[in-house]
């Protein structure tokens, strides 16, 4: 890991690495920058369900996935989980940062097919 240190007239800044995500051997970028959160990747629902070519309904704060016999619901505003009808605690709650629905790269890697 390389890290790059920016000076200027104010002081010194630590440039953060990047999260590259690696999905069939393609790096692929999204609007919104993946980033960690209590040591899990959070990813924007829009850019994991093009990925996945997964069906996905929107209903105000709720986002239903699915992908073949399994589906999660999130509810990001209270940030609670139903993974195939079950009730789920989540490690890391899905959130909106900036306007985006983000989600835990580990809720959807466990609990969809993919």
């Amino acid at each position: 890991m390389k890290w790059l240190f920016l000076v200027s007239s104010y002081g010194c800044k630590l440039k953060q690495p990047g999260i590259s995500i690696i999905f069939q051997v393609e790096e692929y970028y999204f609007d919104q920058k993946p980033y960690l959160k209590n040591n899990q990747v959070m990813l924007p629902v829009k850019g994991v369900v093009s990925l996945l070519a997964a069906p996905v309904e929107w209903v105000e704060d709720m986002v239903y996935l699915t992908q073949g016999d399994d589906s999660i619901c999130l509810n990001v505003a209270h940030g609670i989980a139903l993974i195939n009808d079950e009730a789920v605690s989540l490690d890391v709650p899905a959130e909106i940062k900036d306007g985006w629905k983000m989600v835990s790269l580990r809720l959807i890697a466990e609990d969809l097919p993919c």
